[in-house]
């Protein structure tokens, strides 16, 4: 049975003069053993660039009409070129050989791994109509003790939030914004990355770019409510990584983003991708990224994704801590007894449903409660499944990798001002965490920036309702503004282990 796999690459100039003997005749056999689609076509012309057959390596929908990338995968004058291939294989075997074929290619292969579809972790509730929501945002403010943050000056002023998920749009940001008392920016249109939609097509039938703050949807909407419900002044970046049309993205291009997103912060500049040419724009401050999406069906395309700690996608949620990322991720929506439909059966209930990127350590993983505490029964339940290699390995990491979910935000609750505006799932408990994090990122009087592993430790350690032990289904209970200001702020005047 053929499974979808991805390859990273990182071509540096991509010279043919320069690439190795090994690696061309690595792709001549790809080309012929990949079946033939998108991905076996992507093959075909970077080798042909590679051996100097002619044409520039072009990440453009003319090349590649079929193969869902990013604008930005494109090589740069000033960056390496970091490259992901998609490549679809007939047999596990064909996999296993390539795998042994990569560390004597080092120099160029960064990773390896199954490539399993992605989904937004949309609205899912348990029963018909809107018996599932309970509560609206003015109890679940006070269940997490919101009010604290706008006393404490707390706004989320100078901090940038990336909404990767369906899309936002510029215009329903400012209103939202306004909504929530935030200050209006001098430039208030939303950044972040353009990337091909392959639902819709121009009149060449090539795929449309679509550009960040232009794609209004309901599931990034909910998101960028809860973030400034919280954080009011945050800006908000766009990457509308999972299209509501198209077929679900798989895992790789999930990475391309964090690549992307990673080098937009180490270098305090992201392109402004509106014109006709791209402008550099200036970003300072700190960053959180936002994340309610997983994936559901972890077998669906081949195994070894939800419990390998060592799959390359999985590996940059370590990269991206080390920039000073807040890596924000939904538990995931398959817990028992109400699992997402979606949810493969391996993926369902205790030690299954927390996996992946959304249980790894460098990540805070939320769950949802309602308003009033009470779980929400679709919540991811732990421990992590990336725990037990970890922990076979004798890795420092599995013990933080057990304990997911890390904690939990109110979710299933509607608007205050509209009882026709819910906000679901894991998804908006995600999201508020979020915001909790924008805001605390923007306490006034702060002696230094603490670290996301800080950040983390601050928000569990002032959690409540576990009498502090981690919980599966809780994790170390529900988010307390209070407390995790006092934390934060004891943190910042702490010097740094």
């Amino acid at each position: 049975m053929a499974a979808e796999y991805a390859l990273r690459l990182d071509l540096g100039a991509a010279d043919p003069a320069q690439v190795s003997p090994a690696l061309l005749s690595l792709f001549d056999q790809l080309k012929s053993l990949a079946k033939p689609d998108a991905g076996s076509a992507f093959l075909k012309v970077l080798y042909a660039h590679l051996a100097g057959e002619g044409g520039g390596l072009e990440l453009d929908p003319e090349n590649f009409a079929g193969f869902p990338t990013f604008r930005w995968q494109r090589p740069e004058p000033d960056h390496p070129s970091q490259i992901v291939v998609r490549i679809s294989l007939e047999s596990p075997a064909i996999a296993d050989w390539l795998r042994n074929q990569l560390p004597r290619l080092e120099q160029f292969a960064k990773g390896f791994g199954i490539d399993p579809r992605i989904h937004a972790f949309d609205t899912w509730a348990p029963f018909a109509g809107t018996a599932a929501i309970f509560g609206d945002r003015a109890r679940a403010d006070r269940l997490i003790g919101a009010a604290a943050l706008r006393a404490a000056g707390a706004t989320g002023q100078g901090v940038n939030v990336v909404i990767v998920d369906r899309g936002i749009e510029s215009g329903w940001v400012r209103d939202a914004r306004r909504r929530a008392g935030g200050s209006q920016p001098s430039d208030d249109r939303v950044l972040g990355w353009p990337r091909f939609d392959f639902s819709r097509r121009d009149g060449a039938g090539l795929p449309i770019i679509r550009q960040p703050g232009t794609h209004a949807s309901a599931h990034g909407h909910m998101i960028a409510r809860n973030i400034l419900a919280l954080a009011p002044d945050a800006r908000l970046f766009d990457v509308a990584l999972i299209p509501e049309l198209d077929a679900p993205p798989a895992l790789s291009e999930a990475s391309v983003v964090f690549h992307a997103i990673n080098l937009a912060v180490a270098e305090k500049v992201v392109l402004d991708t509106h014109g006709r040419e791209p402008v550099k724009v200036a970003v300072r401050g700190q960053c959180v990224v936002v994340n309610a999406w997983g994936v559901l069906d972890s077998a669906e395309r081949g195994a070894d994704y939800a419990d390998n700690p060592n799959h390359f996608v999985v590996n940059d949620m370590a990269t991206m801590d080390k920039t000073g990322i807040d890596m924000v991720f939904a538990a995931g929506n398959c817990g028992e007894p109400c699992p997402d439909p979606r949810c493969g059966e391996t993926d369902r209930g205790p030690g299954r449903s927390a996996s992946g990127l959304n249980a790894h350590p460098a990540v805070l993983s939320v769950g949802a409660v309602r308003a009033d505490g009470v779980p929400v029964r679709l919540s991811a339940q732990g421990p992590g499944r990336l725990h037990a290699r970890w922990l076979a390995a004798s890795m420092p990491e599995a013990e933080r990798a057990r304990e997911k979910p890390d904690l939990c935000a109110p979710s299933h609750f509607r608007e205050t001002d509209d009882a026709l505006v819910f906000n679901t799932g894991t998804s908006a408990a995600c999201a508020m965490a979020a915001g909790v994090i924008a805001a605390l990122r923007s306490l006034p009087g702060l002696p230094r920036a603490i670290s996301p592993a800080e950040m983390r430790r601050a928000l569990r350690e002032s959690a409540t309702g576990t009498g502090g032990t981690w919980h599966p289904r809780l994790g170390y209970g529900v988010i307390n503004v209070p407390r995790a200001i006092d934390a934060v702020r004891r943190l910042a005047a702490a010097d740094p282990a």
